[in-house]
């Protein structure tokens, strides 16, 4: 069986090992005294002494090439190796004995507790009648406060419904605002176009004074021509008039002078 776990440092000349994410000191993983490891030169080392989970002592200085972030080789244990089962077993049995010993702590002490976890690292924790003194603590709260509970719940199912009225509320005055702001374009339009409008007005008025004063220049002038006529007309009839008495007096003239010629025959 191999423990492969974590990195490790070799320095040349030197008879010990800095691991890094390993967990030699841990028992149950069985790097002991006598196991082997396998340097990044392929040669084997013997562990004489495990220090903490990141150091071990080897029985022989390292002699190849100093080398950083090797993967952790280490044999510990071979087919049959009886020593090694026992090893294991014996660490077993103890960190059951050290988590039998840790509950009956935590369930007898009166103040918190400090527990080892398998990887070695530690958490404290509250003891059992604490616990159980809180949780009494609390349901004893609960019962006296049961009106208070309930009431504060319906207060706030009613907060809740005024919420959802409010939104309600200000869904629909964000739609009456835009129907005013719809309202008010159209105005604005409609206003636009009445200004237009206005104009049109304006400009047809001063077209109609324009035409009204053409037509009383017109209808002066027809009254000028008309009286030119009548003159026209008045000066005609008396040239008729002139010229009928001259054929009056030709008429009598020419009676003279047919009975002069009478008379003289």
């Amino acid at each position: 069986m191999w423990y492969r776990e974590g990195t490790i440092t070799f320095t040349q000349g030197s008879n010990t090992l800095v691991g890094a994410g390993t967990a030699w000191n841990v028992t149950a993983n069985g790097v002991l005294p006598g196991m082997i490891v396998i340097g990044p030169d392929n040669k084997l080392y013997e562990i004489k002494r495990v220090i903490s989970d990141t150091n071990i002592v080897l029985s022989e200085p390292y002699t190849g090439e100093t080398q950083s972030e090797v993967p952790c080789r280490i044999i510990t244990t071979y087919e049959g190796d009886l020593t090694q089962f026992s090893a294991r077993f014996t660490a077993l049995m103890s960190r059951m004995s050290a988590d039998s010993k840790s509950m009956r702590s935590w369930l007898t002490a009166l103040d918190e507790v400090t527990i080892e976890r398998e990887d070695g690292t530690e958490v404290t924790v509250k003891p059992l009648i604490q616990i159980v003194n809180e949780h009494n603590e609390n349901v004893e709260w609960y019962k006296n406060n049961t009106d208070a509970i309930d009431a504060a719940g319906d207060k706030a199912r009613e907060a809740a419904a005024s919420a959802a009225a409010a939104a309600e509320s200000a869904n629909t005055a964000g739609e009456k605002a835009s129907q005013a702001s719809q309202s008010a374009s159209a105005a604005e339009s409609s206003k636009s176009a009445a200004a237009t409008s206005a104009g049109a007005a304006k400009t047809s008025e001063t077209n109609a004074a324009a035409s009204q004063k053409s037509a009383a220049t017109s209808a002066s002038t027809a009254t000028t021509k008309a009286s030119e006529a009548a003159t026209s007309a008045r000066d005609a009839a008396a040239s008729k008039e002139a010229a009928k008495s001259s054929e009056t007096s030709a008429a009598s003239s020419a009676s003279n002078a047919a009975s002069s010629a009478t008379a003289a025959g």
